[in-house]
């Protein structure tokens, strides 16, 4: 059974054109649908995250899942501002130990200076009689 559609909602892009069915029905963009038999429709919640169009046009490159939130596989998203997947190569995997390593510099390099200041007090108090 083909269901033809009639009526173009709002979320549809191009519809009215003759032949459209739930299968081969384009969304606008900032919208989103599990598969091409399924008319539930979801407005996204990022809405750049749903490119619209056929059900294998709604994502952008490297996304994938239900409104297009994951990642596919070596790649992810940054955390300075830039929400999109994107590669993970050599040098962001570099840049990414070095924020580490100096963390972990850093927080060694406290854990010796408040061991020597607490040293310093129990050997030499402050008030000695």
């Amino acid at each position: 059974m083909v269901i033809i559609i009639v009526v173009c909602p709002d979320f549809s892009d191009g519809c009215s054109n003759p032949g459209t069915t739930k299968e081969n029905l384009a969304l606008k963009s900032g919208y989103w649908r599990v598969s091409s038999t399924s008319l539930n429709i979801f407005e996204c919640p990022i809405k750049e995250y749903c490119l619209g169009g056929l059900i294998y046009e709604q994502c952008p490159e490297y996304h994938y899942g239900v409104f297009c939130l994951k990642c596919n596989n070596n790649t992810a998203k940054r955390k300075d501002g830039n929400s999109f997947c994107e590669i993970c190569d050599d040098k962001s995997i570099e840049q990414d130990k070095s924020r580490i390593n100096l963390a972990i510099g850093l927080s060694i390099l406290c854990f010796i200076l408040l061991n020597i200041g607490y040293l310093t007090y129990r050997l030499y108090p402050l008030f000695s009689i």
